[in-house]
């Protein structure tokens, strides 16, 4: 699967399209095709390496879209 991942803070050129392996569903869990999906306000912060609000700062790499996060 193809995600874009920050490896280091900074401008949005530190942004990478990644190949990474396809994610295995474990159980009761589903796969699905995501052909776009948003990217929050708050992913530009944090990005730039700035701590959002209640949120810390995501290990590196990390993919952006805390607007979709749900666990």
């Amino acid at each position: 699967m193809r995600a874009v991942r920050l490896h280091e803070f900074g401008p949005p050129g530190n942004l990478v399209l990644d190949e990474l392996p396809d994610l295995t569903p474990g159980p009761g869990q589903v796969r699905i095709a995501v052909s776009a999906s948003g990217v929050h306000l708050l992913d530009t912060t944090l990005r730039r390496g700035e701590a959002g609000g209640p949120l810390p700062l995501p290990d590196l790499p990390t993919v952006p879209g805390r607007g979709l996060l749900h666990r």
